[in-house]
């Protein structure tokens, strides 16, 4: 195999991947945090939020804050306590998800 088909395949694989998980939406209560993106530059992450409701493919926080595209966002296994701790969690999302579970 040419090193030009082992690339195509690897970038055919890639895009494969990308497409199944944009078409995820995260399960509501998960944790999720992502890049703040200005003038197309990230300057910055959000900090953590618990997905409250999915409404037509858009998942919306406890807080009402857009969850953004699967770009944007920081993979969950990427998401450690130590990771959360740092980024600081959005209390009103927290105080929201802590009646929803009582």
């Amino acid at each position: 195999m040419s090193d030009r088909a082992k690339w195509l395949r690897i970038e055919a694989e890639a895009r494969r991947a990308a497409s199944v998980e944009g078409e995820l939406t995260p399960p509501v209560g998960s944790l999720v945090a992502w890049a703040e993106c200005r003038f197309a530059r990230t300057d910055g992450f959000s900090a953590v939020h618990r997905v409250g409701q999915v409404v037509s493919d858009a998942a919306y926080t406890f807080c009402g804050e857009v969850v953004p595209e699967p770009t944007r966002r920081i993979n969950p296994v990427i998401l450690t306590p130590r990771l959360v701790q740092m980024l600081g969690k959005c209390r009103f999302c927290e105080n929201r998800y802590a009646e929803k579970a009582a």
